[in-house]
């Protein structure tokens, strides 16, 4: 992330979301020859999320879709 945060309350960036973080998504895996959704997240601000899934899933492709602007 090339921002500039230093841990002070004063310092705000103009940004709701940082540009380099995607703030609506879902993931998808590639299964049976098709894209299927495993995980989602909305309003993230994180730079690093884990999902964990209700079920395994076997899979050897996965993309994150931006479901943002």
């Amino acid at each position: 992330m090339n921002e500039d945060l230093i841990n002070l309350h004063h310092h705000i960036t103009p940004y709701e979301i940082l540009p380099t973080l995607v703030k609506d998504y879902r993931i998808e895996a590639y299964m049976d020859g098709n894209w299927t959704a495993v995980a989602a997240g909305s309003d993230n601000h994180k730079r690093k999320h884990v999902h964990t899934l209700a079920e395994v899933v076997t899979t050897d492709r996965l993309r994150v879709y931006d479901r943002g602007d």
